[in-house]
């Protein structure tokens, strides 16, 4: 179970797993030392001899054995850090820098960046140091052995290679068994987490039972899978132990017949038997590696296949205005999607309330999101100032636009904690004059005054409240375009007449883009654009041109009044 990758992923460090092998030899070496001097004193006590001399020495090779285990203890933390800050540290960085295109969920970032990566410290620091060792220790014992019996040299060399053998005979089966094992793990944990956070919801439409059952039943699932992991570890520790001890056995069974034959001393003899072992030990660490190996390269596998995720384009070219945006031919379709959510659409927007109009799932939210440089991959022309959008440096273009819709997320720090991290610099008095603005100050006073920190998901805020204050910390830095995607659904009259009132405001000196399900909400705008269900403009002009025909706006605009008015 040697994955290149995996190595090369670490290849600034490939040093230690060299000193950690070396030292494994190092203390092998010492302790064979050890074992030798030791015979060689129980001889010469027993033939009458003076042995301390070999004690002494014998004393010597311990405190070697102990000086290269502490060694290789400490080579193998310094990698085990390494590879936790590495694999934490570009998951994170890699994920940072997919921007929501990351093809793993919050919840499967989490747990690579926790199990996964346990996973993989050990398959570093445990699994490729064993092997490398099993590698080396059998053949410099043999070499050894040859010089007292090439009969028990050869034995023990020829039972060495049956412990890989067995480990082989189970990979086929361990592969399939550990890739469905870190997959259920993984979506039995993002299960658990959907359903603690959507519980409120399980309760109201009494869905928590079948919810629970649903649970129980994955639960289970996954309990066999990790039975059929832990009956499959121990069935190849069983056959290595089998091949291990079998062959020690066999081992010392022949040394022991050639020492009654006469063929070794007492000292070859007991160096024999009590040595023997050493040839199986690498290995069978090595097997009692082996789950880790396969949990570790399964794991090494999802964060390297992560990492090779090609990074969001971006171009390196800046803007020093932002005065219109001319789309041409703009179609899009999304990521194994067989039809085209937006089809060859031509808008031309300008400073002032640009309003896009639709039913829902024509597109209107794709095409926010690409002109915010959060959906890529467009066919057709996007230009800003002659500037092809996918040219400019996601970093400028961010710092002049801002997207806020009804999924925007607020931040879980106080109101000063937050408006300063939209504005480093930004002083009080201008925080409550934004507040001000977006009619949040009262509240925001009543609620301990910027110091107040909402509850986590802000709880103890309504809908409405939200988007006025995330309004409020957005309007902290200055903004050359802004889209408003859907802001004022679900909200109460007064915050949406609030926010249209802004979005308004907003259009006097810069472009603005307002994405709404209520026409009467586009009547301010300088042009209005219906999209239809197949994601292309059926109808285009100002809102007064599109009211003195008998236009889709027109009609619809009637409806949504009538509907009003009957409620």
């Amino acid at each position: 179970m040697m994955d290149k990758n995996l190595l090369a992923y670490i290849k600034g460090k490939t040093h230690l797993l060299i000193l950690i092998t070396l030292f494994s030899f190092l203390s092998l070496v010492a302790s064979v030392g050890l074992t030798a001097l030791l015979c060689l004193s129980i001889e010469s006590f027993y033939n009458g001899n003076d042995g301390w001399w070999y004690l002494l020495f014998a004393l010597g090779c311990a405190i070697l054995v102990a000086f290269f285990h502490i060694g290789k203890s400490k080579l193998t933390s310094s990698l085990a850090d390494y590879v936790s800050k590495k694999v934490r540290d570009d998951t994170y960085e890699k994920y940072v820098r997919l921007e929501g295109h990351c093809p793993y969920t919050a919840q499967e970032i989490a747990q690579l960046s926790s199990e996964g990566v346990e996973q993989l410290r050990l398959y570093y620091t445990s699994y490729l140091p064993s092997f490398f060792f099993a590698m080396l220790a059998p053949i410099s014992l043999f070499v050894m052995f040859m010089f007292f019996s090439w009969k028990v040299a050869i034995l023990y060399l020829a039972c060495v290679p049956l412990i890989p053998m067995s480990i082989i005979m189970v990979s086929k089966w361990a592969k399939k068994i550990f890739a469905t094992y870190w997959d259920k793990y993984i979506s039995l944990g993002g299960a658990y987490l959907d359903s603690v956070s959507g519980m409120k919801e399980l309760l109201i439409f009494h869905y928590d039972k079948q919810m629970e059952e649903k649970m129980k039943r994955d639960s289970e699932e996954f309990r066999k899978i990790t039975m059929k992991v832990l009956v499959m570890q121990l069935a190849s520790t069983t056959i290595m132990d089998v091949v291990a001890y079998g062959g020690a056995a066999v081992g010392i069974t022949l040394t022991l017949l050639g020492a009654n034959n006469g063929e070794f001393s007492l000292f070859v003899a007991l160096f024999l038997c009590l040595v023997g072992a050493e040839f199986f030990l690498p290995m069978r660490a090595l097997g009692s590696a082996f789950h880790v190996a396969m949990n570790g390269a399964t794991s090494g596998k999802k964060v390297l296949g992560l990492l090779k995720e090609a990074d969001l384009p971006s171009g390196n070219e800046t803007l020093s205005s932002f005065t219109n945006i001319d789309i041409q031919n703009l179609s899009f379709a999304y990521k194994d999607s067989k039809s085209k959510t937006l089809q060859n659409l031509n808008i031309h927007l300008e400073k002032g309330l640009n309003a896009l109009i639709g039913e829902t799932g024509s597109g209107k939210s794709t095409l926010a999101k690409i002109l915010s440089k959060q959906l890529f991959g467009y066919e057709g022309s996007i230009k800003i100032n002659d500037k092809e959008l996918s040219s400019i440096s996601l970093s400028d273009f961010h710092s002049r636009c801002f997207y806020l819709s009804s999924d925007s997320f607020l931040l879980h720090k106080s109101v000063k904690e937050a408006f300063l991290f939209y504005c480093p610099n930004l002083e009080e008095e201008r925080m409550w004059e934004l507040l001000e603005k977006v009619s949040m100050a009262e509240r925001i006073k009543e609620a301990g005054g910027l110091d107040y920190l909402p509850k986590e998901g802000a709880s103890d805020l309504s809908g409405g409240e939200k988007q006025r204050l995330l309004l409020a910390y957005y309007l902290s830095s200055p903004r050359d375009f802004c889209i408003f995607d859907e802001t004022t659904s679900n909200i109460d009259k007064e915050s949406e007449a609030i926010i249209i009132k802004m979005t308004e405001a907003l259009a006097e000196s810069r472009i603005v883009l307002l994405i709404s399900h209520r026409l009467q909400n586009a009547l301010n705008a300088r042009m209005v654009y219906r999209i239809d269900s197949n994601g292309t403009i059926k109808e285009s002009g100002t809102p007064s041109d599109l009211l003195s025909k008998e236009s889709e706006f027109k009609k619809a605009l009637s409806f949504e009044r009538l509907g009003e008015a009957l409620a």
